[in-house]
């Protein structure tokens, strides 16, 4: 078109572009401030600078929650692994308690229809059924021969004790008290019969550790066979055999008698004088523990615990998973022992604080009665000590009892005993050190 400028008409369809359309609140045909090319780069660069800065501010964000969130779930999934590892110690200390339980039961009931054989035929053989023994007329009418076979035969009934086969043996004479002890002198404890456990119940710290000595001795002699030839050779047998009967006689008189064992804990065997070992002693112990290869795990104690049928189909247990067995297990007893310090702490400041008050509100000249009823508390405080106690040995059993019956095989459990030499195996700073790794 000749009559128009080309300059003109471009700025006039630029400006009719740039104005806003219809019904976006503006008037049409408004003019707009249109940039230049240069300022409007600029501007969106500026606008993509922020947009990318508002992008990684989120992104950092939700890269600072999704961590937080990870390591949440790291958390709850590390503590689900230790309530699973508690439990499955739980389930196995309550399984082994079962299994005491019913062979307690077993043996009570069998003493009992022992008891009543034994009555039985005493009065078969000491009385006839015309002339009871027991009626005072009668008693004269009895022969001497017949009163002195009747005391024979309770004496012969009081020495003879029911074997797992039915057969009846005669158990000699437990040693008398002072005599020396030996372990090879001393009858399994399923054999045992009322002579030889008021005898054990009478074991002094000192025969207790002279009988710890020589079960080292002898298990460690049948450990160095078994280690060369292996799990499932005769020797090792011999040695899970050795480390059954000798093992399960010393803890059944740390049952019956726990002073022998705390009173021997941190005592020298070899000078007799207390002493408390380094950490590193018990560290070494652990490592000597570990280089064990691992075997099934086995029953180190049969008058202890029942063996159960998983215990029978045990396969190969990893390192990895008894180190973890142990950890649960010591993360369990301090579980425990930490309401039990708890309790203790409390009844000695209860304790105290009674005698303190009592000390300073009594008179000087009370009634013999006041006195008698101010030991009431104190009695029963004392009460409340003892159950602490044996709320603390009962932890520490069930941890050494899982331990040795569920964890380590009698390769490691004597290896561990030999490398605690000279002092008798603390088990709770064995699996301490172990917890450093």
């Amino acid at each position: 078109m000749d009559g128009f400028d080309d300059d003109l008409l471009q700025r006039v369809f630029h400006d009719w572009a740039a104005a806003e359309p219809p019904g976006s609140g503006g008037a049409l045909g408004k003019r707009k401030h249109v940039p230049a090319d240069g300022e409007n780069e600029c501007q969106l660069t500026d606008v993509h600078k922020r947009w990318r800065m508002r992008q990684k501010l989120k992104a950092k964000d939700l890269a600072d929650e999704l961590q937080a969130k990870q390591m949440m779930h790291d958390a709850l999934q590390a503590e689900n692994m230790v309530l699973l590892r508690k439990v499955k110690v739980l389930e196995s200390v309550l399984t082994m308690r079962e299994n005491k339980l019913r062979q307690l039961s077993l043996e009570k009931a069998q003493q009992q229809q022992q008891q009543q054989q034994q009555q039985g035929e005493s009065e078969t053989q000491g009385q006839s059924p015309l002339q009871p023994e027991s009626c005072p007329v009668h008693q004269p009418i009895m022969q001497p021969h017949r009163i002195a076979q009747h005391q024979l035969g309770k004496q012969q009934q009081e020495q003879q004790f029911s074997l797992a086969g039915g057969e009846q043996a005669l158990l000699p004479d437990p040693p008398a008290y002072g005599k020396e002890l030996s372990l090879q002198n001393i009858p399994p404890v399923a054999m045992w019969d009322q002579r030889w456990m008021r005898r054990m119940k009478q074991v002094t710290p000192t025969e207790w550790r002279r009988l710890w000595l020589e079960f080292m001795r002898e298990s460690s002699m049948f450990a160095l066979g078994a280690e060369a030839h292996g799990y499932g050779s005769v020797a090792y047998d011999q040695l899970t055999q050795v480390v059954q009967t000798y093992f399960g006689i010393l803890d059944q008189i740390t049952l019956m008698t726990p002073a022998v064992y705390y009173d021997s804990l941190y005592v020298n065997i070899a000078t007799g004088c207390p002493e408390i070992p380094p950490v590193r002693h018990w560290e070494a112990v652990a490592k000597a523990v570990a280089q064990v290869a691992d075997a099934p795990p086995s029953r180190p104690c049969p008058a202890i615990f029942e063996e159960d049928e998983t215990q029978k189909d045990a396969r190969e247990v990893p390192h990895k998973q008894k180190v973890q067995e142990c950890l649960a297990a010591l993360e369990l007893f301090d579980d425990r022992m930490s309401s039990v310090l708890q309790e203790r702490a409390q009844l000695a400041t209860s304790i105290q604080s009674y005698l303190h008050q009592d000390r300073h509100s009594t008179p000087k000249h009370a009634a013999a009665g006041d006195s008698l009823m101010a030991g009431v508390p104190l009695a029963n405080w004392a009460a409340m000590l003892a159950a602490n106690v044996d709320a603390e040995q009962n932890a520490h059993n069930c941890m050494s009892d899982y331990l040795c019956a569920r964890v380590l095989s009698p390769l490691q459990l004597v290896r561990a005993v030999a490398a605690s030499y000279p002092f008798i195996p603390d088990v709770t700073a064995i699996v301490r050190s172990v917890k450093n790794w």
